[in-house]
């Protein structure tokens, strides 16, 4: 009986984390939203042709692509409805591209070395009202490093959303389940509100078969007088990442 205590108390504890991610009531709009999908397409998949055809058929305001390589940011030229563009192309895993329909205000590229990996930051004009846009992808963990270049990463990205303005989105793969110290000290040094909130644990990542291997490990979190309407992950051919598709919007909040 000792053993089956013991077994029930490691079963339990696990649910325990997951069911506030399930239980939560997102809020929601009903004003106007803009739709973003960011993408971490895998700096190694060639298979552009069929991601642009997703982006034509998910049909976004904004689009945003990790792991941007110089092929990669080739082949999004074909993208003619989204003409304002930010590109930061790089060889491996840390170049990004954002395109947008809207026009970009104070775009801007940050590569501040290794202490901050790059980070794509815009503003765009929703009904009238400014939203701030900061794409961003830490480095992953390592063997040497375990998790500290990660977090340090992720202070260095929280120190540039702290100069921001009040309303905004901070989006992209952290490299981080929702579960360690290092993305609850993010979330809430950038007071932001992570999307998968009361729509489950919805894992973005995955090696196999994804319930049994998939983590979530791409994250959306708004900030200050923003509001979601939807929140869900489409598969990306050749990438072991799920792209993320929001529509989000300014004020006019239910629930």
């Amino acid at each position: 009986w000792g053993l089956a205590g013991a077994a029930v108390l490691v079963a339990v504890l696990p649910v325990g984390r997951l069911v506030p991610w399930y239980t939560s009531t997102p809020q929601a709009c009903t004003g106007p939203t803009i739709r973003l999908l960011c993408a971490n397409v895998g700096w190694f998949n060639d298979d552009h042709a069929s991601f642009l055809d997703m982006v034509r058929a998910l049909d976004p305001d904004i689009v945003i692509v990790q792991e941007a390589t110089e092929d990669w940011s080739e082949a999004l030229h074909a993208l003619a409805r989204w003409p304002h563009v930010l590109s930061h192309p790089q060889r491996g895993p840390f170049g990004m591209e954002l395109r947008s329909r809207l026009p970009l205000v104070e775009a801007r590229v940050h590569v501040e070395g290794r202490a901050v990996p790059p980070v794509l930051t815009a503003t765009v004009m929703v009904d009238g009202r400014a939203l701030d846009i900061t794409a961003v992808h830490p480095m992953r963990p390592g063997l040497r490093h375990g998790n500290r270049m990660r977090n340090d990463q992720l202070d260095g990205i929280a120190s540039i959303v702290q100069t921001q303005a009040r309303d905004g989105i901070v989006i992209g793969d952290l490299n981080t389940t929702m579960w360690t110290d290092g993305y609850q000290a993010f979330e809430q040094a950038v007071h932001g509100r992570n999307l998968r909130r009361g729509r489950g644990i919805m894992p973005s990542w995955q090696r196999g078969f994804p319930w049994v291997l998939g983590i979530p490990i791409d994250h959306a979190l708004i900030r200050g007088d923003v509001c979601c309407t939807t929140f869900a992950l489409h598969s990306i051919p050749g990438s072991d990442h799920a792209a993320m598709v929001t529509d989000i919007g300014l004020g006019n909040i239910t629930n």
